[in-house]
């Protein structure tokens, strides 16, 4: 069984503090994602008390975040609180959005074959969230966009027209992912993670170079 340590490498350019609670650098605005919704606490953990339960597709402006929580205010209700980042996209019609505005923040996880995979904070977490969705190694996601593309969401390859984070041909991506768009990290993380759950890793050349 593979063992992936979880570390965070935050670069900070802003602190605020609310409610007692400090919160790191994060910002923009995003898109709960959560299926039933996604609960809002008085504080970063699920033992504060909830304020209430955050419908799907709900908007909300981010002031920072503690850990895996973000802290936030509900932009229909105006209510600020703290809510899981596994369940928040970045805004934007659920297509991936903009970036946050803190570029610096990364997420790197460390693999026992000694390769570190590092992203942007917002594209860690998006690739975490189709993971999760479809049941596939968050790793080998992670690995597969890195060998792909370093990450990077306007990669293109003039050779064979692959483009994207997961360098999708248009034709691949309308056939496993109606509706998406290859420019996309939210809809090519989740075309990738659906081709890997139906079996079909083979369509990456990169997944056999990390070893999945």
């Amino acid at each position: 069984m593979i063992r992936f340590v979880l570390t965070a490498l935050i670069v900070c350019t802003f602190i605020v503090a609310v409610d007692g609670h400090t919160a790191s650098a994060h910002s923009g605005y995003w898109k709960v994602n959560g299926g039933l919704g996604l609960n809002l606490r008085t504080g970063p953990g699920g033992s504060y008390q909830r304020l209430y339960t955050m419908p799907n597709g709900r908007v909300v402006k981010a002031y920072g975040h503690r850990g895996n929580w973000m802290k936030l205010r509900d932009t229909v209700t105006g209510t600020i609180g703290w809510a899981s980042l596994s369940y928040l996209v970045p805004a934007g019609g659920g297509s991936g959005g903009t970036a946050p505005s803190t570029p610096s923040l990364q997420l790197c996880w460390d693999s026992s074959f000694g390769v570190t995979y590092c992203a942007p904070y917002w594209i860690a977490q998006t690739i975490y969230n189709a993971a999760v969705r479809y049941g596939v190694p968050y790793w080998a996601m992670m690995g597969i966009a890195s060998c792909e593309s370093g990450f990077n969401p306007n990669a293109y390859n003039p050779a064979s027209g692959v483009s994207g984070i997961y360098q999708f041909q248009p034709s691949t991506m309308a056939w496993i992912y109606p509706g998406g768009n290859v420019w996309s990290v939210y809809d090519s993380a989740n075309a990738a993670a659906k081709l890997l759950a139906y079996g079909y890793r083979s369509m990456f050349d990169c997944a056999w170079r990390i070893g999945y």
